[in-house]
């Protein structure tokens, strides 16, 4: 390792001696080789040589181990050969394959088996599976409540089971209980964290500003206050500009003065906050006089930001003071005995899962670090103290230096141990921590990236400190382009709020790689940053022609009429197909570091990343084996999923009880029997009353046996042979589960129904066969545990599937061949690929854990549902409202992390590909956001916050690119925001839906066949074609029902009166066409339907009691855009003096003084077939729910107006006529409606035409 030429910083961690270091490395930093060559120049000193044993190296995985080990070992080998203190170097490679390098876990595993007896434990203890604790700790957990439940004097334990009780059973209890278990473990001291957790519950003196979370909650807001009054002072200084909007100035200083008051507020007690929140008010603007001369963009940006401002404010106001602090207090108080009945529960709970474990003679992984935490404990020391034992003091007397890797993803338990066994306690600090906070992604393994963040705030970066930290932020492995644009994006995104550090330069990359000297080819792969976001909302922009053959029929896997109804990730993985396409088949090249030489792009190079695989990754297998690209997947779900698991699954429930009925019915109708589904219903209409495992049984009896006649129930003798074939057989693997092992009857259902043979016939079948041999393993390993028999294996199948931890398919492809693969942004951790496609890059955060009735904080400890059951209400109480903000936060952080380990992944090209609904909206909220940071770099924290996908923080990021143009264009607007960073290399496409999904090849498909199949020349008659000819030709008796819809809306149900009406030569509507097609306008406005819905939404909202002049209607428009009820655009287009004149006159009038005006009422009525459809039978005893909105249904004491509003021009003489029969089948219905629903007369029925004023009553 000596030929490599290393970095100063590198050197200098190589190097260091005396005290602890933190060497923060940067992604691609070499951090590895640093710490490989540190244990080498430990062993070779020339001054202080270590043994190799004597030096602890802690790993995050055993793969990293042994690669370590094998690091260590060549080198050393090396250097003997080189034939330098070959004695000392031959001692060290025979003591390596003793040295403690390994994970933690295999550090705790041997110091608990060397002093085990100090514990208790059987010296023969085994690690027990993850499924086996998981059946251990259900059978543990159901005893313990059987015996609370038995005791009918623990008030507080029923209370907890009425409030977290499901309505069934108790599943959803004893998952809280596991939940609140293991979230207390990876505390040090779990029974001290659970008792903080309970007392946290209460607070002096009814003060909510003496609970755990309540300083933070106010910190937290205090922020997004602080981010409102930077809105309103951008919209005072926007009024102070030449044009601006001054009038608004009157509202927009006291605003800005209330909104700073609440944040100093937050710096009070809680009482005040609550005050100051119930004052907050924001009144309507000013009105802007045309005197004024006011630039009316300046006035919509003021608008804007005002807007954002009292969102903020409003939406605190609503989420936390929407309850006087007494109601909250007072929740609390109500909900802590349920909460300490719930924490004694997890005690009791832990202790006997102890001893449970101890009787079988095994230990978890949780065990192990705890264990062996208790073991360097001093017996003396106080819950939260580090005291070393006396096998602390030994071990720390024995290791010259702890060497930890990964040290980002350490947990506190971990630290805990890691500091008991190093020196720091005696003031020889002696760590050597190497780690990347911002590739801490395992925070919901319970990881804790702050320890590693205390250590890098606190620890001096000077030479000489007892702790030290040194950064490595040169990258040896991306090209520059990447390098820069990862920094380009995180500069601006990661901050101390949400991404919990800054991305400030100490963090950020630079990069340390050398390119090829020399002329590079022509086909060099181009190194900038390709974003590619699919717009669904968005027309193509050319029209995408399909492949036809010669025919004219389009050929297979080409665009068709239901490309609208591809998924996001189908979307995605064609335009990641056509660009690997290119990529492999247009000749790009690379530089090959390790050949020295460029070379044409391989498969292998590129790898397709995502946040997760379930569900997704086998779309994107699925449509680039389609394309003909060779792919790999190691897949994180699917496999219990699979049909022919399923089947055997479900056979396994028949065996072990047959009377279950679904499971019975998957097996009958599956290929091991064999049924038809008509088949199995005629079995059901033989014993009809009773169990479908009863009507099996008599289906399959002979018949002289029969107690009824299955003849005449349509089965055949055939069908009676195959149930009875298959009761035998269920009989004997009955009496084989209980004698047998699960594999051994595994392997005996797959020989004697030949069903492994059979999926091996079917397509895929190498992957089913896997698959059903994967479970065979899965059988072995649920053997090695203490559970017996065929019902525990079921739960334990049952058990991993309900815990999440469904693993993909079984491989049957090598991970070394020549394929793309496609894995999750975890599984990529570590590597490194020459092309790297970041896919879903749109897709949401998964959020769910905060939906959770109980939240739990290492350091908040617990935040509860607020549950009364006798008057079945249910909310979040405030701590749970804290604690969720709280974890919403370091959710984002992790998110933020897993985007830079996904990025920088690449080490030539990297591909950013996400999709979006709407782009325009998107856009212009990212637009927002990136001219709201004006000349900061990094953008506002709460709109950051704010972001529910990975586009809300790429998108705005970009927005702040001067070759964001398309963004900016997509927002509507014609230039960028304040500040342009003109860093990184970056090219932005955006494509439509079809483009996108038009993007994937034509593949050969063999078709032959399938045209011969048209043809007919495959069909062969045969015994059976008089039945396939009576099936064939069967007629369904009422077929004249068939195609009428059993719910209609009024619109379809005047429809077909319309048709009726056409039929007869009766009037039918003027359709007025445009000069053209609207996909052919180059910028088209709104439709006629959608200023009819716009106009009906602004009748729907309007005030009736206030003035209805033209200023005042005007007034309440513009209000409704402000509640996003309206559009812009939408509000341009409403015809304000039609309202007017609908208000001036007498119709009008009448709904203003009626006692009560209903508006857009939703009803649902049944009505007779033949009223809609006369062709049908009167006597059909059929009916059609008929569903319409009213406009307008006015009380006038002794009946109701009713009211139905009309955008139709009236055109010519006659035709209001012809309109007003045109719709009189409607408000008959609706009075009909009307009449039948609220038992009042309709006395009057309206018609109104708004665009020219015409009332016309209908009779």
């Amino acid at each position: 390792m000596s030929a490599i030429e290393w970095s100063d910083e590198q050197k200098d961690a190589i190097d260091h001696r005396g005290g602890s270091l933190l060497l923060s490395a940067a992604a691609g930093a070499g951090k590895t080789a640093v710490l490989v060559e540190r244990v080498i120049t430990r062993l070779t000193d020339a001054v202080e040589p270590v043994d190799v044993d004597r030096v602890l190296i802690v790993t995050f995985t055993n793969a990293a181990a042994a690669e370590m080990r094998e690091r260590i070992g060549r080198e050393l080998s090396r250097q003997v050969e080189k034939g330098e203190d070959v004695r000392h170097l031959r001692r060290q490679l025979t003591l390596l394959n003793h040295a403690a390098i390994g994970t933690l876990h295999s550090f705790c595993l041997e110091v608990v088996r060397q002093y085990f007896y100090r514990l208790d434990l059987n010296p023969d203890f085994r690690i027990a599976d993850e499924g086996e604790a998981e059946l251990l700790q259900l059978a543990v957990l159901e005893e313990l409540l059987e015996v609370r439940y038995q005791d009918e004097d623990n008030q507080d334990f029923l209370a907890l089971v009425d409030c977290y009780g499901g309505e069934r059973n108790d599943a959803d209890l004893i998952d809280i209980v596991l939940k609140v278990y293991r979230f207390s473990c990876s505390h040090p001291w779990p029974e001290l964290w659970l008792a903080q957790a309970a007392a946290s519950m209460t607070a002096a003196e009814g003060k909510l500003d003496n609970y755990p979370w309540a300083r933070g909650l106010k910190q937290s807001l205090a922020l997004d206050l602080k981010a409102a009054c930077l809105s309103l002072r951008q919209a005072v200084e926007l009024c102070s500009c030449p044009g601006g909007p001054a009038p608004y100035l009157e509202n927009l200083r006291p605003e800005l003065e209330m909104v700073e008051g609440l944040g100093q507020a937050c710096e009070g007690p809680w009482q005040n906050l609550y005050a100051s929140f119930q004052a907050v008010s924001f009144p309507r603007l000013k009105a802007v006089r045309k005197s004024d001369m006011v630039d009316p963009e300046l006035q919509e940006q003021v608008k804007a930001l005002r807007n954002q401002a009292k969102k903020v404010v409003n939406q605190i106001k609503e989420d936390y003071f929407d309850q006087s602090p007494e109601r909250y207090w007072q929740d609390l108080q109500q909900m802590a005995p349920i909460i300490r009945a719930l924490i004694h529960l997890v005690q009791d709970f832990g202790e006997n899962f102890i001893r449970a474990k101890k009787r079988r003679a095994i230990v978890d992984f949780n065990d192990l670090e705890h264990y062996c935490l208790k073991l360097l404990l001093d017996e003396e020391a106080e819950p939260g103290e580090l005291v070393p034992s006396s096998i602390a003091r030994e071990l720390q007397e024995h290791f010259v230096e702890v060497m930890v890797d990964e040290y980002q993803d350490i947990n506190a338990v971990q630290e805990a141990i890691l500091q008991l066994v190093s020196r720091g306690s005696r003031g020889e600090p002696n760590v050597f921590m190497v780690g990347d906070v911002k590739q801490s992604i395992y925070r919901f393994r319970l990881a804790d990236p702050n320890l590693f963040m205390e250590k890098y705030r606190r620890f001096g970066v000077e030479k000489g400190q007892p702790e030290r930290r040194i950064n490595l932020k040169e990258n040896f492995r991306s090209s520059a382009s990447v390098v820069d644009g990862v920094n380009f994006i995180f500069r601006q995104i990661m901050t101390p709020y949400v991404g919990e550090m800054s991305y400030n330069q100490e963090a950020e990359l630079v990069c340390g790689r050398k390119e090829p000297g020399g002329e590079h080819p022509k086909q060099l792969l181009a190194s900038d940053v390709e974003v590619y976001i699919i717009d669904r909302g968005k027309e193509s922009s050319q029209p995408y022609e399909l492949g036809e053959q010669e025919n004219g029929e389009v050929e297979p896997g080409e665009v068709d009429e239901d490309q609208g109804l591809l998924e996001n990730a189908e979307l995605e993985a064609r335009l990641v197909a056509s660009l690997i396409q290119d990529l492999h088949e247009g000749g790009r090249c690379l530089w090959d570091q390790k050949q020295n030489r460029y070379r044409s792009i391989e498969y292998t190079d590129i790898a397709v990343l995502m946040r997760t695989t379930s569900g997704v990754a086998n779309l994107f297998m699925d449509e680039l084996q389609r394309a003909g690209i060779p792919t790999y997947a190691e897949l994180g779900s699917g496999y219990f999923g699979s049909s022919e698991i399923e089947t055997i699954m479900s056979l396994l429930q028949v065996i072990d009880n047959p009377r279950q009925d679904i499971p019975l019915a998957a097996v009958l109708r599956s290929s091991l029997v064999g049924l038809s589904a008509g088949e199995l219903a005629a079995i059901r209409c033989i014993e009809s009353e009773n169990e479908f495992h009863q009507a099996v049984i008599a289906a399959a009896a002979p018949p002289e046996e029969r107690a009824v006649e299955t003849k005449s129930m349509g089965l055949k003798e055939e069908t009676r042979v195959k149930l009875a074939v298959f009761l035998e057989n269920l009989v004997r693997w009955r009496t084989l589960a209980r004698q047998e092992r699960m594999t051994t009857l595994l392997a005996r259902i797959y020989e004697e129904t030949g069903y492994y043979d059979y999926v091996g016939g079917l397509p895929g079948g190498v992957q089913r066969q896997a698959n059903l041999r994967l479970l065979q393993a899965w059988a072995g390993k649920y053997e090695a545990t203490v559970f017996r028999g065929l019902f525990y294996f079921l739960r334990f199948i049952e058990r991993l599937r309900e815990s999440g931890r469904d693993m993909g398919s079984a491989r049957t492809l090598s991970e070394n061949e020549d394929v793309v693969r496609i894995m999750s942004i975890h599984k990529s951790k570590g590597l490194e690929f020459p092309v790297v496609f970041v896919a879903g890059m749109g897709r949401q955060f998964n959020l769910m854990d905060l939906r959770q009735t109980i939240l739990m904080h290492k350091e908040l400890y617990i935040g509860p549902q607020f549950v009364d059951p006798d008057l079945a209400v249910t909310y979040p109480t405030l701590a749970k409202l804290a604690l969720r903000r709280k974890i919403r936060l370091e959710t984002l952080a992790e998110e933020m992390r897993l985007l830079y380990v996904a990025m920088t992944r690449a080490r030539e090209k990297l591909y950013l590909v996400g999709t979006v609904r709407n782009l325009e909206s998107e856009a212009r909220k990212w637009y927002w956001l990136a001219n709201s940071a004006e000349e900061s770099e990094s953008l506002p924290e709460n709109g950051l916050a704010g972001a529910a996908h990975y586009l809300d923080w790429i998108g705005p990021a970009l927005c702040r690119h001067p070759a964001s143009g398309l963004l900016w264009n997509a927002a509507d607007i014609d230039d960028g925001p304040g500040k342009l960073i003109d860093e990184g290399q970056f090219q932005l496409h955006i494509l439509g839906e079809t483009e996108a999904g038009g993007l994937i090849p034509v593949i050969d498909q063999p078709v032959d066949w399938l045209q011969s199949v048209s043809q007919g020349s495959l069909l062969e008659t045969g015994p059976h074609a008089g039945e396939v000819e009576r099936r064939l030709s069967w007629q369904y008796p009422y077929q004249k029902t068939v195609g009428k819809a059993a719910k209609a809306t009024v619109t379809e149900v005047k429809r077909i009166f319309d048709e009726l009406q056409e039929e007869a030569g009766g009037f039918t509507r003027e359709i007025v066409f445009t000069t053209q097609p609207r996909f052919m306008q180059d910028s088209r406005g709104l439709t006629p339907a959608e200023r009819g819905i716009a106009m009906h939404t602004v009748l729907q909202h309007l005030d009736l009691q206030g003035s209805l002049n033209q200023e005042a209607i005007k007034e309440q428009v513009a209000q409704l855009v402000v509640k996003e009820l309206l559009t812009r655009e939408e509000a341009a287009v409403i015809d304000v003096p039609a309202i007017v004149r609908l208000f001036e006159g007498e119709l009008g009038q009448r709904l203003v003084q009626a006692r009560e005006v209903l508006r857009e009422v939703p009803f649902s009525m049944a009505i007779p077939v033949h009223v809609i459809h006369p062709e049908l039978p009167k006597d059909s005893g059929e009916n059609i729910v008929v569903q319409g909105v009213i406009d307008c249904l006015a009380d006038e004491g002794d009946g109701f107006l009713l009211v139905d509003y009309k955008t139709d021009w009236l055109g010519g003489p006659g035709r209001l006529e012809k309109l007003t029969d045109f719709y009189r089948s409607q408000l008959l219905l609706y009075a009909r409606a009307v009449e039948t629903i609220l038992k009042q007369p309709v006395k009057e029925k309206y018609l109104y035409f708004l665009s020219q004023g015409v009332t016309w009553k209908i009779d």
